[in-house]
């Protein structure tokens, strides 16, 4: 979402779990390195569309993504 300035959004995890049946996740980790500056790409950002993210390192997002309560929102709300 950050990445191309809101054109395309983050989908919010949703499980939709049968209560008789048991559940198995698989959870894979991948993005960018943890000093990686990442922000709005130049080819998404126009006059008409100006950045709505600013620019942040991989580690501070992650710091603070993990530092608060999400009460059902998306960390960049």
């Amino acid at each position: 979402q950050i990445m191309t300035n809101a054109k395309y959004k983050s989908a919010e995890h949703r499980v939709r779990a049968h209560f008789d049946k048991s559940r198995l996740s698989v959870v894979a980790f991948f993005g960018p390195g943890m000093d990686t500056v990442v922000g709005p790409l130049p080819e998404m950002v126009t006059e008409e569309n100006p950045p709505l993210y600013r620019e942040c390192v991989t580690r501070d997002y992650i710091t603070q993504f993990y530092s608060k309560p999400l009460d059902g929102k998306r960390c960049l709300d």
